[in-house]
């Protein structure tokens, strides 16, 4: 027996209120869930609501888990990610000769107040772009690997 599109969108809601949050987390778990339950349906004769009921008390921790895991996996992706760019040749260089700069011209003028206001000026500018994005964005579908990697 196949589900119907609201059977599918109160999977996706309860997944939703499970906090698996990322939409293509969320679809390959519905993926999962629906066939397991079409299957559960045709070899028990239940309805949807008690077959959905059974299988998410047996199989929610799982679910769950594998959320869990999946960011982890990312988060560690996203790491050797950093790690490759800051070990990078021409980032070392870049970094290297910024250091170098800001060290010959504090040979010449004071510096104490480029130190002091720098981070305010530049943690001011990183809010407003988030806000410019965030704005122009809204709130939109989020997709786990874009999102952790940091691409959007």
């Amino acid at each position: 027996m196949k589900l119907n599109r609201e059977q599918i969108q109160f999977i996706d809601t309860y997944l939703q209120n499970s906090e698996i949050e990322f939409i293509d987390v969320r679809m390959e778990m519905i993926d999962h869930i629906a066939s397991d339950i079409e299957h559960k349906m045709e070899t028990e004769h239940t309805e949807f609501y008690y077959a959905f009921k059974n299988y998410m008390v047996l199989h929610k921790k799982e679910h769950q888990k594998a959320n869990k895991r999946y960011k982890k996996a990312t988060d560690v992706k996203t790491l050797q990610q950093l790690g490759y760019l800051f070990i990078k040749p021409s980032n070392l260089f870049i970094l290297i000769g910024t250091f170098c700069f800001v060290k010959i011209i504090s040979n010449y003028h004071d510096i104490g107040l480029f130190v002091r206001f720098a981070p305010i000026t530049v943690l001011f500018l990183v809010c407003i772009y988030y806000f410019i994005i965030s704005y122009t964005k809204g709130k939109k579908v989020r997709y786990s690997s874009l999102e952790r990697l940091g691409l959007f």
